[in-house]
């Protein structure tokens, strides 16, 4: 003989699997008894069939490291994460799990687990923009610097600085992101390669054989916030301010 709570747990559970997740969250303040959300069995019925019925879980179970696990494997953006309780972010393999699918998830970890390379790897190969909450060391790692440029050039100014006058880390996140370039050591933001690599990332046409200056001034004519892009001495060259200026008066 079926109990209320057999019945709730069933009607949950059909819900979840028909309607998805998004659906359900908005019925469940008022509705989802406080048994059920401490009920193991059902929990993990919830998470394995989308891992953001974590939310549903009791203090407890969130927790419990085999429930937590359990949902960041049918989650997969990772977003689960942020429902599992403050105690498991000194978890390696939670965190490790959580990283691998949604990279800023990093931002959770243990400063202990912020160091740890692996972990940061994984983190900054999913989102380069998970950087930022690495370990001073590791955003110092040229080979994590790498990995984070190429999958988001944007995550240069999330890199040490001494890697932003590094030409391989700077000419990996321009081909990748032009707009890095505003980040880059000043030295490099007026290298030929890495100019010509970045405003043509952006759009930009250019043959090649142009002087970085006369690459500027062909972006400035495309697109006059690109000046931001250049080193110093460019951007108040009066030449080059002369164009920008002609691009705001005549748009």
């Amino acid at each position: 003989m079926s109990t209320c709570l057999d019945v709730e747990r069933h009607y949950w559970l059909e819900r979840l699997a028909s309607e998805g997740f998004g659906h359900v969250m908005a019925a469940l303040p008022g509705h989802l008894s406080n048994a059920l959300g401490g009920d193991r069995n059902f929990i993990m019925s919830a998470v394995q069939i989308d891992g953001l019925a974590l939310c549903m879980a009791s203090r407890s179970l969130k927790k419990d490291r085999e429930v937590v696990l359990k949902a960041l494997e049918n989650d997969s953006d990772g977003t689960s994460s942020h429902f599992a309780d403050d105690c498991l972010r000194e978890d390696r393999e939670v965190i490790l799990a959580s990283v691998q699918r949604r990279g800023r998830a990093l931002e959770l970890a243990a400063d202990s687990l912020r160091a740890d390379r692996e972990i940061v790897h994984a983190a900054v190969t999913q989102d380069g923009n998970a950087l930022e909450y690495a370990a001073d060391g590791l955003r110092a790692d040229r080979d994590i610097a790498l990995a984070a440029v190429r999958c988001a050039g944007l995550a240069l100014q999330h890199v040490a600085k001494d890697l932003r006058a590094n030409r391989e880390v700077v000419l990996a996140a321009a081909t990748e992101d032009g707009r890095a370039l505003h980040f880059a050591g000043d030295e490099l933001k007026s290298d030929h390669q890495v100019v010509l690599i970045a405003l043509r990332q952006m759009g930009v046409v250019l043959m090649g054989t142009e002087t970085v200056q006369q690459m500027f001034l062909k972006a400035a004519q495309w697109n006059g916030d690109l000046l931001v892009l250049g080193d110093k001495a460019l951007r108040t060259d009066r030449r080059v301010v002369s164009v920008w200026l002609s691009c705001l008066c005549c748009p």
